[in-house]
């Protein structure tokens, strides 16, 4: 006779309730991973657009100063205007020159863009008109980050000059319609959909030390002689010739890299990062994940 046994036909409490908690656990550590993945590659991609903006970014730059070479070379345009300026001196008005055509054609606020740039001394001035591609931005006298990427897709993007950029590079996939305060004008954006802004003269404690400039010494892009100081330009022609620093990092710049003393000011685009919010302090601080172009240009460097 077979005496028949107790067989278990399903799952106790308990069980469930351990297999639950073990594919929540496994669901929670992959959900992690994926979100580690994702962030990393949206940091990459925001770099890669800051590389690749970086890259227009000097080409413009080196389009603006074989200009200066072009008209020094030829005595046209505001050459004769910019040797007055500089009493006669080639060196400086090649620097005074570069200063004012990077001012005119990579401008950092609407109203910068709108108006004549005036380089004057008590010897001469040197006079630029509103460039002809800056006429589609609107009236504004914000200072913001966004208004600094509008001014710099403009410059990019547009028959501006040598150096200009199509859309054979891809950017236009890097760039939205922003809407401001009163204003709507199209920028480049980084992976987090936020304006990626525009910065013409970053001064930072970190770009007068290495790898920026070699064995302690300072250098000028916009014044590779060092023509330029305190001693030859009053404080008056130092704010013409840099600008006033925007306010989104104006707390950041100090008076020395402003007026009259030579630095290694160099030009960059930043994003905002995967916070999506401009950090109080601009190029430091101990919470600050914003991407700079500049230390991208770097080889094997990050941008943070």
């Amino acid at each position: 006779m077979v005496t028949p046994t107790n067989r278990r036909t399903g799952f106790t409490l308990t069980e469930l309730l351990v297999v639950i908690a073990l594919i929540a656990t496994l669901a929670a550590l992959s959900a992690g991973a994926f979100m580690r993945v994702r962030a990393g590659q949206m940091k990459s991609a925001s770099e890669a657009t800051l590389n690749k903006l970086g890259s227009a970014l000097e080409n413009r730059l080196s389009a603006i100063r074989e200009s200066v070479n072009e008209d020094a070379k030829k005595n046209q345009g505001q050459w004769p205007n910019a040797m007055a300026a500089a009493n006669q001196n080639p060196d400086v008005a090649k620097s005074l020159l570069m200063y004012a055509k990077v001012k005119n054609e990579l401008p950092m606020t609407f109203a910068e863009a709108k108006s004549t740039t005036i380089v004057s001394t008590l010897s001469g001035t040197i006079t630029l008109p509103p460039r002809a591609n800056f006429s589609v931005l609107p009236v504004s006298t914000a200072t913001t980050p966004e208004e600094s990427g509008a001014c710099f897709y403009l410059a990019v993007l547009t028959n501006a000059g040598g150096g200009a950029m199509t859309d054979g590079e891809g950017l236009q996939q890097q760039s939205i319609d922003f809407t401001g305060s009163g204003w709507s004008a199209r920028v480049f954006k980084d992976a987090w959909g936020t304006p990626i802004a525009f910065v013409r003269h970053a001064y930072t404690v970190e770009l007068n030390a290495a790898p920026y400039v070699r064995s302690g010494s300072v250098r000028d892009p916009f014044d590779p002689g060092l023509k330029l100081s305190a001693a030859t330009l009053p404080a008056a022609t130092w704010t013409q010739i840099r600008g006033t620093p925007p306010a989104f990092i104006n707390g950041n710049v100090p008076a020395a890299y402003i007026y009259g003393n030579p630095s290694n000011h160099v030009s960059t685009l930043i994003s905002a990062g995967p916070n999506k919010l401009w950090e109080a302090d601009v190029f430091g601080g101990t919470d600050n994940d914003n991407l700079f172009s500049y230390r991208l240009r770097r080889q094997d460097a990050k941008g943070d």
